[in-house]
């Protein structure tokens, strides 16, 4: 814990501002952007944040303008040892909230088992990191499908050769969402698959079998699948 403290007290914030600003036609919005990363290391604990602060301005009849802190997280993620490894992220913009809180252990390299609060393996939008978006804002199919839960899975990863990876996330979670209680004794099913190919294109299919979040009285049944195709060229 001293080395924690240490290291807090020798942290500092490298600010970059990338600004951008978006014309468009009356009532949309034009923003500019910032983002902030910061990654400090001391041992196997990674100490890490991120800012997102925004400035709004709605054009229109209705004319409105704000400043915005988007996101503003703190988190440390690390090594215990050889196979385990612990993840904690909160949020403090608006109300603070723990978003992630996850244990991981990895008995082999090819195979890994996850349990706590995390995002679940549903849709290639959501599972974007905060600090890959190119913009402040999400997608709109980042809301589609599912939110962090709580639960458990696994993962098997295996690259049979260079034009052919696998990955596989199966894994069960309450369904209540982030930070929320389950009402009823169902869990859910969620899990994806992601074939790579040619090391350019993802295939990645995703489901989801369970129920809604309410007393076993009043849960109804859902199911929800969907999937993607990504291309992109990595050089080497």
């Amino acid at each position: 814990m001293k080395y924690i403290m240490k290291a807090l007290k020798r942290l500092f914030i490298v600010i970059i501002l990338p600004i951008t600003v978006i014309t468009s036609k009356p009532s949309a919005a034009s923003e500019s952007e910032a983002a902030a990363k910061l990654y400090i290391n001391h041992g196997r604990i990674n100490l890490f944040g991120l800012v997102h602060q925004q400035y709004y301005n709605k054009l229109g009849n209705e004319k409105e303008s704000s400043f915005i802190s988007k996101r503003a997280r703190l988190g440390a993620k690390g090594k215990l040892n050889e196979y385990a490894e612990i993840n904690i992220m909160a949020e403090f913009a608006g109300s603070p909230m723990l978003l992630d809180c996850i244990f991981k252990l990895t008995p082999s390299k090819n195979i890994s088992f996850s349990i706590g609060q995390y995002k679940p393996p549903f849709g290639t939008d959501f599972l974007v990191s905060s600090t890959a978006l190119p913009f402040v804002n999400s997608t709109k199919a980042k809301g589609i499908g599912t939110d962090r839960d709580i639960g458990m899975s696994m993962t098997v990863n295996n690259k049979f050769s260079e034009n052919l990876e696998v990955k596989f996330d199966a894994g069960i979670f309450n369904g209540s969402g982030i930070n929320t209680d389950d009402l009823n004794t169902n869990k859910n099913f969620i899990s994806r698959l992601e074939i790579g190919l040619a090391d350019m294109f993802t295939i990645a299919p995703n489901l989801i079998v369970g129920k809604t979040n309410e007393v076993d009285s009043l849960k109804e049944e859902l199911s929800s699948y969907g999937g993607s195709i990504s291309c992109w060229y990595r050089g080497k």
